[in-house]
């Protein structure tokens, strides 16, 4: 199986906390992280290109699907690569 995700993806990974709402950036999370959404593992990772900007202005233009920037992105790269489940 493969995973589509915006290339925003891997910046995202940097607000990860634990059951406290405390950030966890340990070294095992990190190489986590680097394992969980690598190649290898089937993550694809899709670049904000101005044909996925179109996507995300088009969701609420047209759609009335109104996200916010990066949550937007998300779900345009999922729209532009013919994603079937999210």
């Amino acid at each position: 199986m493969r995973v589509h995700t915006s290339l925003l993806t891997l910046a995202e990974c940097t607000h990860i906390r634990d059951e406290n709402g405390i950030r966890i950036i340990t070294d095992e999370v990190k190489d986590h992280i680097e394992v969980l959404l690598s190649p290898e593992r089937g993550v694809m990772p899709i670049e904000p290109s101005i044909f996925v900007i179109d996507k995300a202005r088009e969701l609420a233009w047209q759609h009335g699907i109104f996200l916010k920037g990066i949550d937007a992105l998300h779900v345009a790269s999922a729209v532009f690569t013919g994603c079937r489940s999210f």
